[in-house]
């Protein structure tokens, strides 16, 4: 026998006893679900070719190039086209995908022929998540198992069948610790009964399948599933089909074109039966069913209130999740569509829309949901479109924000007496605010009134600044000084909702003393603050948006070039944020981004360059500022090489503020200097700290640089202040390490009570991976950042 089989054979037969030996499931089991499977006429995956499906953008690569490339879907090719091409996935889920090369386009893509060990290899390293960026169903973590059993067996990759029929007694194991009582037989069975009816309900979103060719597909399926759930939603499926090709034998669906020549009334009725086709690519040009009916208004609301209860399919599906259990097709009926436009016609939100829904529960009479609808219609109709509202938004319901808006556009002269009346019912935040940020559009002395009381009294941040943003939209002055004076009592305090707001107010006021002021003082805020400040002036640059695309001066375009260049030098990151390309940019990174755009032949930057790269540019970047505004620069000079030996060593430590001064923390973190990186040091100051909170510190975090020029190890201290928690309080640490730009591990990230922190044990998976990674290579980028903080923010 060859060495390689013999040793598939032998991981088989050890697997299997290791297994087996603890598992109710036997061999001949497996086997049988295979045979199950087979009975499935599933589409087969041998001799097609193995491919890696990419779809277009930039981003980073462990090599530290930045190159086209994405996520990716491993898949099999069926056929290539010349403006197209069609896979099918491990899972039997064909795809059809433009062909393209626009980077900026994510729905163009490519493929590039792989080898099938590749393709399973990416299965076996990303269990959970393989096939999660496709837009079509996934199956359960178990009949994914089973599916891959199958095709492996099939195409006789023992070793890989011996890895797959481990995985699926794995996932059978981890649904019976679950209390679930199937066998595995059955519990393949019933997944497979839901897979397999989503994988029709893709059918749906495609223009290339005609009503009868789904309903043969869905036929096929009630074949082989008889009953349970599955079957009674396939079973609806199908007569709704068969009602629509009963239906157009005889009264076809007219073409836009013929709908566009009929009376008003007629013409909604037609509109109305062609939203079966919704979610299909528009025939002709403007044959936009959702579109047309919105046109018609109020005229389209009989022919849609008479639709509302239509549970037949539409062609639009969509399947929004990452993961196989939150990754299912959801279809929408006739009735969801003309739901989705009444609303918008009506601008109210019916109590009752949840019933709605292609499989929602039939009943003998009109739903409570048509119910309601004709309740409103009635009422409206009655009333007529004025006075209904006029009560309805002096009533201060939950639809106030819409009707408001309404009944601004159309009734102007009623609108400042109904919502000020309204205005004054609301009782929520949440209400208030989304009301004020709509009242910019109609300059009456009653909303000029609610709104100067609402900046000065409002009940929380973003109401006042909401009211504001709408005062200012009208022409009133003094809006500016209202937020200047909520921006210097935040210092100190928590930054929370609104703040952002208060600083795309001031920020693009494209006021000079309002601006400086604002920066004044930058430095003392959080790392958000000072990002969200960077990224509001970059916008303002040229021209608002948030203040009417007012133009800006020559001397305002300088100062926001001194303002993004003075923050070059800040290099606290922004942990958790991310891009294509990058993550945790520091405050400098972003502002040398927003300098490159906003003055692209002075400036040039790539903020998804690694970490050396990133740092020399914001330099060089600086250096060009100084020279530009006359002043004399000179870049610090870089500690001198170290021998390869010596290549962590830690060769500066930088304290990026002084709240750590004279502590016992100050002094272990200095100890470092001049010995190599050692992680259970780190590990130790880390939770040293915790252990023992400096005087109003309750945060900690820590950054070690290795680059390659120069070699050696930069250390930077950031501290939070804040009162201490209490004993019952969490207190939360993080760590995370790169390679290369490349992440090593997950993040290290937990959560104890005051009194538990402080413990090694916590971060022995985090001291393992920097171990390992500063093990890397001379001319490897290694970048550790680790954090202690309380969770209160004072």
């Amino acid at each position: 026998m060859h060495a390689s089989i013999l040793l598939a054979a032998l991981i088989t037969a050890s697997l299997s006893v290791s297994i087996h030996a603890e598992s109710p499931v036997s061999r001949t089991e497996t086997k049988e679900v295979v045979t199950f499977l087979d009975s499935l006429g599933l589409s087969a995956l041998q001799n097609l070719q193995a491919v890696e499906v990419w779809t277009g953008g930039w981003s980073q690569g462990a090599d530290g190039t930045r190159a086209e490339r994405s996520t990716t879907v491993p898949a099999f090719l069926i056929n290539d086209e010349e403006d197209r091409f069609r896979v099918l996935t491990l899972w039997r889920c064909e795809m059809t995908l433009i062909k393209g090369t626009g980077l900026r386009n994510a729905h163009r893509v490519r493929y590039e022929a792989r080898s099938v060990d590749w393709l399973l290899n990416q299965y076996f390293e990303n269990l959970g998540q393989l096939g999660g960026w496709i837009d079509g169903p996934l199956p359960s973590d178990l009949l994914q198992a089973a599916l891959l059993y199958k095709y492996t067996t099939e195409s006789d990759l023992l070793e890989w069948s011996a890895k797959a029929e481990a995985r699926l007694l794995e996932a059978y194991g981890n649904r019976r610790d679950k209390n679930a009582k199937d066998s595995l037989g059955s519990a393949v069975r019933n997944d497979a009964a839901h897979y397999l009816l989503q994988l029709r309900l893709a059918l749906f979103g495609d223009p290339t399948r005609s009503w009868l060719h789904i309903q043969t597909e869905l036929k096929a399926y009630l074949a082989v599933f008889k009953e349970g759930v599955d079957h009674d939603h396939a079973r609806l499926l199908v007569d709704g089909i068969a009602s629509y090709l009963k239906e157009e034998a005889t009264k076809p669906l007219l073409s836009h074109e013929e709908v566009q020549k009929l009376p008003k009334d007629q013409q909604a009725v037609e509109l109305v039966r062609r939203l079966r086709l919704q979610g299909m690519p528009q025939t002709a040009a403007g044959d936009n069913v959702v579109g047309e009916l919105l046109k018609l208004g109020h005229a389209a609301v009989p022919a849609l209130i008479a639709t509302v209860d239509d549970r037949r399919p539409t062609r639009q599906v969509s399947f929004m999740g990452w993961k196989a259990w939150d990754h299912e097709g959801r279809l929408q009926s006739v009735g969801d569509q003309a739901l989705s436009i009444l609303m918008q016609v009506s601008g109210k939100m019916f109590e009752s829309r949840g019933q709605s829904g292609v499989f929602a529960a039939s009943s003998t009479g009109p739903s409570k949901l048509k119910v309601e609808i004709e309740s409103w219609w009635s009422d409206h109709q009655r009333k007529g479109e004025r006075q209904f509202l006029i009560d309805v938004v002096s009533a201060g319901g939950p639809d106030i924000c819409n009707q408001a808006r309404t009944l601004m556009a159309k009734y102007p002269n009623d609108a400042g007496d109904a919502i000020t009346a309204g205005f004054a019912k609301l009782k929520s935040p949440a209400d208030r605010h989304n009301l004020i940020w709509g009242l910019d559009r109609l300059k009456d002395a009653k909303i000029i009134s609610l709104l100067r009381n609402e900046m000065t009294t409002g009940p929380s941040l973003e109401c006042r600044a909401g009211a504001a943003y709408s005062l200012r939209k009208l022409g009133e002055p003094d809006t500016s000084i209202a937020m200047l004076n909520e921006w210097r009592n935040l210092l100190g305090c928590k930054h929370g909702d609104g703040t952002a707001s208060v600083i795309r107010h001031l920020a693009s006021s494209q006021e000079m003393p309002t601006v400086l002021e604002l920066i004044k003082t930058m430095p003392e805020r959080p790392v958000w603050a000072r990002v969200a400040i960077i990224e509001d002036l970059a916008a303002a640059y040229d021209k608002s948006a948030w203040n009417d695309n007012k133009p800006s001066s020559n001397e305002w375009k300088m100062m926001v070039e001194d303002v993004l260049a003075s923050s070059l030098s800040d290099d606290e990151e922004q942990v958790g944020l991310s891009g294509v390309g990058y993550h945790d940019p520091c405050v400098g990174d972003q502002a040398a981004w927003r300098l490159s755009q906003v003055l692209p032949k002075e400036y040039e930057f790539d903020i998804g360059a690694g970490f050396a790269a990133r740092e020399k540019a914001r330099r060089e970047m600086l250096k060009h500022w100084h020279q530009k505004r006359g002043k004399s620069w000179h870049a610090a000079v870089p500690p001198g090489p170290l021998p390869d030996s010596q290549r962590n060593r830690v060769v500066s430590i930088r304290f990026a503020d002084s709240h750590l001064q004279g502590t016992g923390t100050e002094q272990a973190i200095l100890a470092l200097k001049g010995r190599d990186v050692n992680a259970d040091e780190i590990i130790s100051v880390l939770c040293g700290f915790g252990e023992k909170l400096p005087p109003n510190v309750n945060g900690l975090s820590l950054r070690f640089v290795r680059t390659t020029e120069p070699l050696g190890v930069r250390a930077t201290v950031w501290s939070r202040r804040g009162k201490h928690p209490e004993t019952w309080q969490d207190f939360s640490w993080h760590g995370g390490i790169d390679l290369n730009q490349k992440a090593v591990t997950q993040s290290t990230s937990g959560s104890r009570m005051h009194q538990n922190i402080g413990k090694p044990e916590e971060w022995k998976a985090f001291r393992d991976h920097m171990v390992e990674a500063l093990k890397a290579s001379s001319t490897s980028e290694v970048v550790i950042r680790a954090g202690v903080r309380a969770s209160i923010d004072e």
